[in-house]
């Protein structure tokens, strides 16, 4: 099932700020990167799972707003005060959000089991998909399967125009990143 998060929205953006605890998620962090930068992180999925030598992480540290130091040759984000985060903790957060907007919206008690399909890029390596598990277990979400983000565009389309008999469907995901490519027949 589909659904609108809220006023029609159905994202909502992958920013946690650590300016207080618990932590703030989605569109009030986004807002407070103006004020406190250091303290606001993103991009969590494209660190998640690799190595801090990893030449996505060495490419990108010296543009984020956000600290990034090595800890255990893994990519963590330090947030001040002797706090370093992983990325699977940060996904972790948007992640419960998410669950916690969707729980409201359905109408589900929180202390339901909450069982969830989640995407993932078209690339990701096995160590990626892995560190999804985990941010997804530390959201307390049960993860049915995971499928790649153009499957799930495709998924989606068929099932707003209820279009899934004796259809092509072509996606074209063409995201910050990469392009990808799913057919689904």
């Amino acid at each position: 099932m589909l659904i609108n998060i809220y006023l029609g929205k159905r994202t909502v953006p992958s920013y946690v700020s650590y300016s207080q605890d618990p932590p703030i998620v989605g569109e009030h962090a986004q807002r407070l990167m103006k004020t406190q930068h250091e303290k606001v992180v993103y991009d969590a999925k494209r660190m998640i799972g690799l190595s801090f030598n990893n030449s996505a992480i060495q490419q990108n540290k010296d543009f984020w707003t956000f600290n990034v130091v090595e800890e255990n040759n893994r990519p963590v984000y330090d947030v001040g005060n002797n706090r370093k985060i992983l990325p699977e903790h940060v996904s972790s957060e948007v992640l419960r959000e998410l669950k916690k907007l969707a729980l409201k919206r359905l109408q589900i008690p929180e202390n339901e089991e909450f069982q969830a399909v989640i995407t993932v890029p078209d690339y990701f390596s096995q160590a990626q998909k892995q560190g999804t598990l985990d941010a997804a277990k530390i959201a307390g979400i049960k993860v049915l399967s995971l499928i790649t983000e153009p499957n799930a565009a495709a998924f989606a389309y068929g099932y707003d125009h209820n279009r899934f008999d004796d259809y092509n469907i072509f996606v074209f995901d063409i995201g910050g990143g990469t392009c990808d490519i799913s057919v689904l027949k």
